[in-house]
């Protein structure tokens, strides 16, 4: 896919939400609660541990649960967003799913855009919106060209609008 188009169609499959959603999440969360046991558990088995090691545990498993709570809460605040189809054209943002059906914003309608490098989401906000809309790159590894692509086309059409955030 070129990343000049002006025409881009994103959305996340109907199977791949619903593992996202009753695999994905709850895996991650049980994750989550492995981490917080061993850190309560690490001082008892610390005896036996190296300082160094010890260190290392209390410094990785605090990141490592912070990381995978963020990514649990950033999929449920945007869950819509795994079953949302969401064309980004030159005209504007058509938005289609169970809340709105069928609702086309022009450009001149969205007050702020962000862009977060971390989540790599796209956050569109407008009067016209329940609340903010959430457009997830759903490409796996890496940024699907579909995701970029509206990217630039977004950026391009509100650009004195535009922000970007690390996180």
């Amino acid at each position: 896919m070129d990343l000049t188009t002006t025409d881009v169609t994103i959305q996340c499959s109907r199977f791949k939400a619903l593992i996202i959603l009753f695999v994905g999440i709850p895996l991650l969360t049980l994750i989550v609660l492995l981490f917080v046991a061993i850190m309560a558990t690490t001082p008892l088995i610390a005896k036996g541990v190296g300082s160094q090691n010890i260190a290392t545990i209390y410094l990785l498993f605090p990141l490592l649960v912070v990381g995978f709570s963020w990514v649990i809460w950033s999929v449920i605040r945007n869950r819509e967003a795994l079953f949302t189809t969401i064309r980004v054209s030159s005209a504007g943002v058509t938005v289609e799913n169970a809340r709105y059906g069928v609702l086309l914003i022009n450009w001149n309608d969205v007050t702020q855009a962000s862009y977060s490098r971390f989540g790599k989401t796209i956050t569109l906000e407008s009067p016209r919106l329940f609340k903010p809309l959430a457009i997830m790159s759903f490409g796996g590894r890496g940024v699907a060209l579909e995701f970029l692509a509206a990217r630039n086309v977004i950026q391009a059409a509100i650009r004195d609008r535009w922000s970007e955030r690390r996180l």
